[in-house]
């Protein structure tokens, strides 16, 4: 990622700043004074900028011997936002940044638990106030800000999605600490005196709607609860927490939220069912099929509509967790249950040659006519050739026990099974693997008709699975943790992922900061297809406890499994990666 640095409009203007991840891990700008400047983030595809947004960032104005000791002296910077924010915090540090509290023998400071992360951090400093008329600020005035406002004075236009903050030596932060500090290299009054942090906040300040506990007194069916006549595309859904709906709709609107409180449960009658929406928020349970009784038709799906840069407040639970658009969020249970199969992949008994439209495996397999299999590369491409080798096909006849397919469209590489002989008496097997893409439960992707250098854009769906508070109880004033569980069995997520974004086709996020709960619960993602990805596979932060087994990652961009140091006690086992590939908007700059 770059940040584009603009002062004017000319090309000549224009300067770009790479990440320093060894130096300072972040940017760092040569700028003129008394200038505004246009510091946005940005992805590179041949020189054609995607915006970026950045949701917490720390950003320091100089050294202080680098600035005047006058009030005179100023930078006015600005940043692009593409998706929703009600306003940016900015937070100075408290005296010289020292923490005022001491660490408990767990090495956390003495806070509040029961808060998010921010908001155990944001203890640890003040806030300078925003510009502006908003929520909590009613008879505020709407102006950028000026040289003589305080440092880190900020204005987020939302009519221009653009957020600009002045950076001068007016009110910093002061410090107790001097010159000669005894505490070694860290000198609290060169590191915060001109230094703040600033969050994209996107709830009021009275906060995000809070959802309840399920407590469910009446169930209903989906077409009665939303008639058609009401429940239209593009409408916002409510399933209240006191509700159960089995889905029993063939098909659905392309609904722009679904906020799930309750329970909602697609009738499993050997029909084909599809849900379709921008947002699917579940704070209750959302059930396909069952563990006993899984999926018995032949297709569920849960499919996610939207267009790259639609900016949208619809999917906003918690200042902790950005979901942008094309988004599943569970906060509930999302209980997914596909029809079983015996073989998510394998690996060929023999060659496959260039144009073959046969290929032969090495074990009996449930492969059926109509499937999607994708087969992994062997070989180094040549001089001139299609770089990309991993090839996918669908079945079009099945013979010996699954292990003789027949397929369109033909192979375009070689594709490898033998003995290699490595000398002196030694040998290795190796044999391209073949994996099975096709479910009958999935979770997929719309992709509108939209074309990026003249190539279909790769703005998929995303799945977050994450924790947050909900309601405070009438009785103890306690608030209720909703904590996110997945149990995907079977089932395939289709052009999930968003290229040239950070967000991944599915990501777990749970919090090192509260220690009420220190694990989160088991997630299971079990003989499930990640296909044709438009980045990252599955993505823990924090996530623990999680089961991966018999998975297929086909397509994956940057990598298809990460876990962070605080995801333990994971177990993964037999899962096949066909595929991963550099991201399309890094470059060598």
């Amino acid at each position: 990622m770059a940040m584009t640095v603009r002062r004017g409009t000319t090309e000549e203007a224009w300067d770009i700043q790479q990440f320093q991840p060894k130096e300072i891990y972040g940017w760092v700008s040569p700028v003129v004074t008394g200038k505004l400047y246009d510091g946005s983030m940005r992805r590179f595809d041949n020189d054609r900028p995607y915006g970026v947004d950045f949701n917490w960032m720390r950003m320091r104005y100089s050294d202080p011997a680098y600035v005047s000791t006058d009030d005179n002296e100023w930078v006015m910077w600005s940043v692009n936002r593409t998706y929703y924010a009600h306003r940016y915090e900015v937070r100075m540090p408290l005296l010289d940044g020292r923490q005022t509290v001491d660490p408990d023998s767990s090495g956390y400071l003495q806070q509040d638990r029961t808060k998010s992360n921010y908001e155990a951090h944001r203890s640890l400093y003040w806030e300078r106030p925003p510009i502006g008329n908003w929520s909590g600020n009613p008879f505020g005035v709407e102006r950028r800000p000026v040289p003589e406002d305080d440092m880190g004075t900020g204005w987020y236009n939302q009519s221009s999605n653009r957020w600009y903050v002045v950076m001068n030596n007016r009110n910093v932060t002061p410090s107790t600490a001097q010159n000669n500090d005894t505490r070694g290299p860290w000198n609290p009054q060169r590191y915060t005196k001109h230094r703040f942090d600033t969050k994209v906040m996107q709830c009021p300040p009275e906060g995000c709607r809070a959802p309840g506990v399920i407590d469910i007194q009446e169930e209903l069916l989906w077409s009665e609860y939303f008639p058609s006549s009401e429940a239209t595309t593009r409408s916002d859904l409510l399933v209240p927490n006191t509700v159960k709906l089995i889905y029993d709709l063939a098909d659905s609107p392309a609904y722009r939220t679904v906020r799930v409180e309750g329970i909602v449960e697609f009738r499993n009658d050997g029909r084909s069912r599809r849900l379709r929406c921008e947002h699917l928020l579940i704070f209750g349970r959302v059930i396909i099929g069952t563990e006993e009784t899984p999926w018995k038709g032949d297709n569920a799906e849960i499919q996610l509509h939207s267009k790259r840069g639609e900016i949208d407040d619809g999917a906003v639970v918690d200042n902790d967790i950005y979901l942008d658009d094309k988004v599943i969020f569970v906060g509930g249970e999302l209980l997914m249950f596909g029809k079983a199969r015996t073989t998510t992949w394998a690996k060929l008994a023999s060659t496959a040659t260039t144009g073959a439209t046969t290929l032969t495996l090495d074990r009996d397999t449930d492969i059926k006519v109509g499937d999607r299999i994708t087969v992994a590369p062997t070989e180094y491409p040549g001089v001139g050739s299609n770089p990309v080798q991993l090839e996918t096909v669908t079945v079009s006849a099945v013979a010996s026990n699954g292990r003789a397919l027949t397929f369109t469209p033909a192979l375009a590489h070689r594709h490898f099974a033998g003995t290699v002989d490595l000398g002196r008496d030694r040998s290795v097997t190796l044999s391209a693997a073949v994996g099975v893409l096709s479910r009958n439960v999935k979770i997929s992707s719309n992709m509108e008709t939209e074309l990026v250098n003249g190539e279909a854009d790769t703005f998929g769906g995303h799945m977050v699975v994450g924790e947050m508070y909900g309601e405070a109880d009438g009785v103890s004033g306690l608030r209720a943790k909703f904590q996110g569980r997945i149990h995907l069995s079977f089932v395939e997520l289709q052009q999930q992922g968003q290229g040239e974004m950070e967000h991944s086709a599915l990501f777990l996020q749970f919090s090192p900061w509260r220690t009420d709960s220190p694990n989160n619960p088991v997630q299971r993602i079990i003989g499930c297809a990640f296909s044709d990805l438009y980045n990252y596979g599955v993505v823990s932060f924090g996530g623990k406890n999680i089961i991966a087994t018999h998975n297929v990652f086909h397509h994956a961009v940057r990598t298809a499994f990460e876990l962070d140091s605080r995801a333990t006690n994971a177990t993964m086992e037999d899962n096949l990666v066909a595929g991963v590939f550099r991201a399309t908007d890094e470059t060598n700059r």
